[in-house]
């Protein structure tokens, strides 16, 4: 008797935990709408391109700010006198400093905007829940 009990338990404990595990495969493996996935597709293709030309741009400021520091330095050290040195490196590095900071800005603006009009656009294909990738806009931050 205790035999059949445990096993009756048993089958009900791998029919509790089956039915849940197939119903989601049930619906993970469902044909999602064409249109939906169009627009979502669309509105991924159009934030990947403003990414990375948002990246393209900081990457060309930053470069251009070395050069000009690079410049600034080399000029600075063509003073003949100890004054006018220190006070064209201090200047140099202020310029690069302050061309660093306005191309983060502008780098953190674009992105910030990109995600923003992502979510948007996502939000109006109505695409089905766990789809949208939303979660992972901080990862650009950290490149």
């Amino acid at each position: 008797m205790l035999k059949k009990l445990i096993v009756a338990s048993l089958f009900a404990v791998i029919g509790a935990v089956s039915v849940p595990v197939s119903a989601y495969a049930e619906s993970s493996s469902a044909t999602l709408d064409h249109t939906v996935m169009t627009c979502l597709k669309d509105a991924v293709v159009d934030r990947e391109k403003v990414l990375d030309t948002g990246r393209r741009t900081f990457n060309s400021f930053v470069n251009v700010a070395y050069d000009h520091r690079a410049a600034a330095l080399e000029d600075a050290y063509s003073n003949t006198t100890r004054a006018a040195v220190k006070t064209a490196v201090k200047t140099a590095w202020s310029t690069f400093k302050s061309e660093i900071k306005s191309a983060k800005d502008t780098w953190i603006k674009t992105r910030t905007d990109a995600w923003k009009t992502f979510k948007t656009a996502s939000k109006a294909c109505k695409p089905p829940k766990g789809l949208e990738d939303s979660g992972n806009s901080g990862t650009d931050g950290s490149v």
